[in-house]
């Protein structure tokens, strides 16, 4: 049975599957776009989680020590997510300034006791960062699944 491409009826579904496609196809950029957001909303609270901990965890100097005002290398910390060339980009840190260039020691230097806060000492960074490190697929994953049910 041979179609006839030019009947009304063929060229109407013609039609309509198009419309159809470019529905669906508008429908998947935007559902992608979502998960780009998402993604990046994800990456945001996984950053703040990481510079929350470590904002517990970094010694804080009482006597203006180092030649900076107490306090330097905790005011010094920072985060920022960002969209790169190749994906997403999140960065907890300190020292962005130069404002408090012994922060590297502070961090490494595990012979060091500190004192202020209680619950300061070295790593105050990384254990943070390793603590979040096995939940950061299931919490970005989180909130793209209950936005997009």
């Amino acid at each position: 049975m041979a179609v006839n491409k030019s009947s009304p009826a063929f060229v109407r579904r013609s039609n309509e599957a198009e419309k159809s496609a470019r529905l669906v196809e508008a429908n998947l950029k935007k559902a992608l776009q979502d998960i780009k957001n998402l993604t990046f909303q994800g990456v945001k609270d996984v950053v703040e989680e990481i510079y929350k901990g470590s904002q517990v965890e970094v010694p804080v100097s009482i006597d203006g020590s180092h030649g900076k005002p107490a306090g330097t290398l905790k005011k010094s910390g920072y985060r920022q997510v960002e969209l790169t060339a190749t994906g997403i980009e999140g960065i907890v840190g300190y020292d962005r300034n130069d404002e408090a260039p012994y922060a590297v020691f502070v961090h490494e230097i595990m012979r060091f006791k500190h004192t202020n806060p209680a619950t300061a000492k070295a790593k105050f960074l990384q254990d943070p960062a390793t603590e979040v490190a096995g939940r950061i697929a299931k919490i970005i994953a989180g909130k793209i699944s209950k936005r997009l049910k």
